[in-house]
Order: structure tokens, then C-alpha cells, then sequence
């Protein structure tokens, strides 16, 4: 046991065997003997609050709070971070696998590994592949399955492969027909086609 833990139980031992004393010896006393015998227990009281009490419910609340820190940062989303940090690419792809294997749809896994590999390992043909067998799997959400096909769409126009880019656009506007991700992919073609010339290949007006 710690210091700091047996001088708590001699107070509170102290303060008990003095209760128990003043209980068995106030039958016994006249009044203002009493009354300073309260006032001294009040101020004994005071001190042990201060010095036991509180200091025992600090170090609880901070160990609480350290324990969830802990816990937390022993996700994979933070290991994963920290190791983009140091630079361990593979290390933190590996993480967020981890991630994927517990729930398939996790788009911030999904995001970050096709980020990852494109931007930071020079793989952009297996970001793709994965992005695209990502949104060929069944029971997306309309807000995922855009998300998902605009990274796509992201990481073929850095290739410079704009035909498949605006097709992807299409797809979305075909798909997602009278959202705002509809808007937004009509959108970004109209921005494609300023700045570059591609065609639209779409019947949408």
C-alpha cells in the first residue's frame, strides 16, 4: 500500500475511533462543553475533507480520465494516425484494414486507405481497384454511395483518365437523379468541361 493511501485510512481510522468516543462521552457533558467539542469535530472534519477526502476524489477522477485517454487512443483510427505521422504508410493501411474487418462500411476507412495509397505510396491503380470494388458492394447509402464514386472520380481525373471521370459523373447523376449529389456531379462536369474541353457524354439538361 502507498504512503499516501495508509495516511488516509489513519485518518479516517483517527476520525472514527473519535466519533465513536464523543458518542459514548456526550451523555456525560455540560452544554458548552458540547458545543466546542462540535465545533472541534466540524474543523477535524474540514481538514479531513481537504487533505483526504478530496485529494482521493482528484486522483479518481484523473485516473478515470487517463483510463479513457488511453482507451482511446488505442483505437485503430489513432494508431492509424500516428502512424501517418512517422511515416509508416503500410503500418497505418494495416490499421485501418483493422478497421474494416470490424465494419465494412466504414467510409473513413475506406477514404483513407485509397488516400493513402494513392498519394503516399504511389499506387493509384490499387487505390482505384479498391475504391471501385468499395462501391460495387451492395447496401450503400445514397450519401455514402456518392461520397464513395466521387473519390473515384477524384482519383481518375488525377490520372488524367477524364473520359472515365465523366463517366463517373454520369453515373452519379443517373443515380442520384433530383439530389444535391446530382447537382454537385453536374456541377463538377460543367467545371471539367471549362477548364478542359471533356465532353459530357450525358442527356441530362
Amino acid at each position: 500500500m502507498s504512503a499516501p493511501s495508509l495516511l488516509r485510512l489513519v485518518w479516517i481510522g483517527g476520525v472514527l475511533l473519535a466519533g465513536v468516543v464523543l458518542y459514548r462521552a456526550v451523555p456525560k457533558m455540560d452544554v458548552p462543553t458540547l458545543f466546542a467539542l462540535v465545533l472541534l469535530g466540524g474543523l477535524v472534519i474540514a481538514i479531513l475533507a481537504t487533505k483526504v477526502i478530496l485529494p482521493w476524489l482528484g486522483d479518481r477522477v484523473a485516473t478515470f480520465v487517463y483510463s479513457s485517454g488511453e482507451k482511446t487512443s488505442s483505437s485503430p483510427e489513432m494508431r492509424a494516425a500516428a502512424k501517418v505521422a512517422q511515416g509508416d504508410y503500410e503500418g497505418a493501411i494495416a490499421e485501418h484494414e483493422k478497421t474494416l474487418a470490424a465494419h465494412p462500411q466504414d467510409l473513413m476507412a475506406i477514404s483513407e486507405i485509397a488516400r493513402l495509397r494513392a498519394e503516399k505510396l504511389g499506387q493509384s491503380e490499387e487505390a482505384l481497384r479498391f475504391l471501385t470494388e468499395s462501391v460495387a458492394r451492395s447496401g450503400w447509402m445514397a450519401d455514402d454511395d456518392a461520397f464513395l464514386r466521387f473519390r473515384v472520380f477524384d482519383l481518375l481525373l488525377a490520372q488524367g483518365r477524364q473520359e472515365e471521370a465523366v463517366a463517373v459523373l454520369n453515373v452519379v447523376m443517373e443515380k442520384h437523379a433530383g439530389t444535391r449529389h446530382a447537382a454537385n456531379a453536374r456541377h463538377r462536369l460543367n467545371e471539367l468541361r471549362a477548364t478542359s474541353g471533356a465532353p459530357s457524354h450525358t442527356a441530362h439538361k
